[in-house]
């Protein structure tokens, strides 16, 4: 059976890559046609940040975005709080009334909603990723286990029923680091779908981890 290969997540990975997200494009498309530059409400609500760190995993600047007390965090409970830039405020704007403020309001959910995404699948991923490397410890344990019995029993000093029992304790192991992987190739490609389409074989990295 043909392992499947699962793409490494790499490092540096811009969040620019989530305005290719279609709801994203969706909302800034609508901001275009009610005559507001896209570019100014990226500018106000859009962080410019590294999404991973070194290892691929989430980077520091997406997790304070999201950490207690933070103003990102807060965001979460009232959208009509400012995001990002430490407090820009809506009015700074000079928006018109109307649809200009529907849609930016619209834009500002659809980014809140694609980092929260983001964030999401990557801590699934370093959780998965690390459950991965203790399951296969399990499993080396329960073969070494599995191969002393078979030593013991030939040799008289087990009965079948024990070797067995050491039998299905290493099927159950294989079972779960089964499952471990399929949990971290769903978080992967949860990844996938947040960011809009995967990432580029190379990133250009920002400064940040």
């Amino acid at each position: 059976m043909q392992a499947i290969t699962v793409a490494r997540v790499r490092p540096g990975l811009p969040a620019e890559l989530l305005n290719r997200r279609p709801d994203v494009r969706q909302v800034e498309q609508q901001l275009v046609s009610a005559g507001y530059s896209v570019e100014a409400a990226r500018a106000a609500f859009f962080p410019n940040i590294a999404l991973t760190g070194q290892l691929g995993f989430e980077s520091a600047a997406l997790r304070s975005l999201f950490g207690p007390g933070a103003w990102f965090y807060t965001a979460a409970a009232s959208l009509t709080q400012p995001l990002f830039d430490g407090g820009v405020l809506l009015g700074q704007f000079e928006l018109q009334k109307g649809l200009q403020q529907q849609f930016l309001q619209a834009y500002r959910k659809s980014v809140f909603s694609a980092f929260s995404n983001v964030e999401q699948s990557l801590i699934a991923i370093a959780q998965t990723t690390a459950q991965e490397r203790i399951q296969e410890n399990v499993v080396k344990a329960s073969r070494r286990a599995f191969t002393l019995s078979e030593q013991q029993m030939n040799s008289g000093t087990v009965n079948m029923v024990t070797l067995l029992q050491v039998e299905q304790t290493l099927f159950t192991a294989e079972d779960q680091l089964v499952q471990v992987r399929l949990a971290r190739l769903l978080a992967v490609v949860s990844l996938f779908q947040a960011l809009g389409g995967g990432w580029p074989p190379t990133v250009t990295a920002h400064s940040g981890k």
